[in-house]
């Protein structure tokens, strides 16, 4: 018993350091991101991360020797992560062109966390919980004062974060379903497999995007870029195999302070007073939600 508990608790630490280190690579992406927006066509740039990616997963995965299956029905539950799970990665980069890096990654998160919130609900019929429930009713409040006043750009840079947390839900969902029977580099190495077919046909039918010239910086940049994603799509799979989902969401949620961190000192960001205050609103909310959550499971958090 006392070897169950011990290899039970190495999981958990793991898991846990896991997505710490993927929260830091989130927030560093949306410099990356918003560092490449000004000088490469997206589809080119999510191309050519996809393709790094499959030759960096591609190539962990021979060395462990890792069995890719061919059984339909795991094969097409694949083919459906691949697909949906390119979507926050590419919702992303476009956020990045109309709002801050911390402003992304906080509507995100936040949407991520409101949409648990009514898939609890209305799927697992669990009760309403008052506390829950108010604090989702802050977390609102606090965004629609980071996006007041209204304007177009305003708009854009709130549905695209709304997007990006919508997908990340939904991929977080058969993350945890689909790594209980497969490998998390095989689930990694169909992603990128399907985001290269993906966006060759975004590129193909958009030729002008072709146009472009790589610099030293840019190269750099993409290959940073590459590297980082095709670790966290590795260390978000172990994270959430080896922790219950409250955990894990929350532990991400440090990618917030961490992207308004960044977004001021590499990429020259400020932010204002009514940004900065919906931001704080947001956060304690965040931060109250998840131990009311833990509470609630009966978890440590």
């Amino acid at each position: 018993m006392y070897i169950i508990n011990n290899r039970y608790k190495i999981k958990e630490l793991g898991g846990t350091i896991s997505l710490f280190v993927t929260a830091c690579f989130f927030s560093f992406f949306g410099y990356l991101g918003t560092f490449l927006s000004n000088r490469i066509s997206l589809f080119i740039s999510l191309f050519i991360i996809h393709v790094g990616g499959i030759i960096l997963i591609g190539l962990f995965t021979l060395q462990q020797r890792m069995k890719i299956l061919f059984n339909i029905k795991i094969t097409i539950s694949l083919i459906a992560f691949g697909f949906i799970s390119i979507l926050p990665i590419f919702f992303f980069n476009l956020s990045l062109s109309h709002e801050k890096i911390g402003l992304v990654l906080l509507t995100q998160n936040s949407t991520t966390l409101c949409l648990s919130f009514i898939a609890s609900f209305y799927i697992l019929k669990e009760k309403i919980n008052i506390k829950y429930l108010g604090l989702i009713l802050i977390i609102l409040l606090g965004i629609a004062t980071i996006y007041i006043p209204i304007t177009l750009n305003n708009i854009l840079g709130l549905i695209f974060p709304l997007l990006v947390g919508l997908s990340n839900f939904v991929v977080n969902i058969l993350r945890k379903y689909l790594s209980k029977k497969i490998n998390s580099s095989v689930m990694a190495l169909y992603k990128c497999f399907i985001g290269t077919l993906v966006f060759v046909f975004l590129i193909l039918i958009n030729l002008d995007s072709l146009k472009v010239s790589f610099s030293l910086d840019i190269v750099i940049c993409l290959l940073l870029y590459t590297l980082l994603d095709s670790l966290t799509l590795v260390l978000l799979n172990i994270g959430f195999s080896n922790l219950h989902f409250t955990v894990g969401n929350a532990i991400l949620v440090l990618e917030i302070p961490l992207g308004f961190l960044i977004g001021l000192v590499f990429a020259k960001q400020s932010i204002i007073f009514h940004e900065l205050t919906g931001s704080l609103i947001v956060m304690i909310a965040i931060f109250l939600v998840k131990l009311e959550e833990a509470i609630r499971h009966n978890i440590s958090i």
